[in-house]
């Protein structure tokens, strides 16, 4: 899956578990989404050997591509980081920031991780041969069940879609007039619901066989009009990883 992709998840599923810690604070039901969010980006930080040294980034060395930042206890250890550093700051600047919110921001930057790494199974086994899940323990690789092509244009569009009615939903409960119209909370997890449930059954019902298979397949899911938009998106993007700097 696509960075977009990911980011868009995490914004999705910290929307339906914002309904149920965020309660009537606005502020939280925003922040909890965006962290998620943030979090399902992070492990693809080792993707930044592509650009310099394709070797590094195809092999199935700790610190290549899906290599200890997709596992859980890699991702801990980065979320940990994340953690410290934001008490350092928070220290440096006197701010006054409770420890509980910032506790609770980990914990959900890590269920971003831990979403990211779901995400990453279904696909094919690539040079890595799936993903270390009982990293240190163990480096056997699990994963790789080849359900769904490395680029996903179905996933992106609705996960982008649910982040989009999310972010506009969220804003409209800080306008009253809104509210007593419409209840945006309830909209919010409905959508949200529909999206989640909507990946889930598309992941278990796809199967990936050559690219020629992947894209008439996504061509007949999505019609000519979004597979299109999202296609060339994706076709644009290609050309950057394909580079090596050194």
């Amino acid at each position: 899956m696509h960075l977009i992709s990911h980011f868009c998840s995490g914004v999705c599923v910290g929307s339906l578990l914002s309904t149920f810690l965020s309660r009537s604070n606005t502020k939280q039901s925003l922040v909890i989404p965006l962290v998620m969010g943030v979090g399902a980006l992070l492990p693809d930080i080792d993707g930044i050997t592509v650009f310099f040294n394709h070797r590094i980034y195809y092999s199935s060395l700790w610190y290549s591509h899906h290599g200890i930042l997709h596992t859980p206890f890699g991702s801990l250890l980065v979320a940990v980081c994340v953690f410290l550093m934001t008490l350092f700051a928070r220290e440096c600047l006197k701010q006054k920031n409770s420890f509980k919110g910032l506790l609770f921001i980990f914990i959900m930057l890590y269920l971003g991780f831990l979403l990211h790494i779901a995400e990453d199974m279904p696909c094919p086994p690539g040079p890595w041969q799936g993903l270390m899940l009982l990293w240190p323990i163990s480096e056997q690789r699990f994963g790789a069940w080849t359900h769904i092509w490395w680029t996903n244009e179905f996933l992106m569009v609705i996960f982008s879609c649910g982040a989009f009615l999310t972010w506009t939903l969220s804003l409209m409960t800080a306008r009253d007039r809104f509210t007593q119209i419409i209840q945006p909370a309830v909209l919010i997890f409905e959508v949200n619901l529909s999206v989640v449930m909507l990946a889930i059954l598309f992941v278990f019902i796809s199967r990936y066989q050559n690219p020629l298979q992947w894209e008439d397949y996504q061509l007949k899911v999505l019609g000519e009009l979004f597979y299109s938009c999202v296609n060339w998106l994706n076709k644009s993007i290609e050309p950057i990883w394909l580079r090596e700097i050194l």
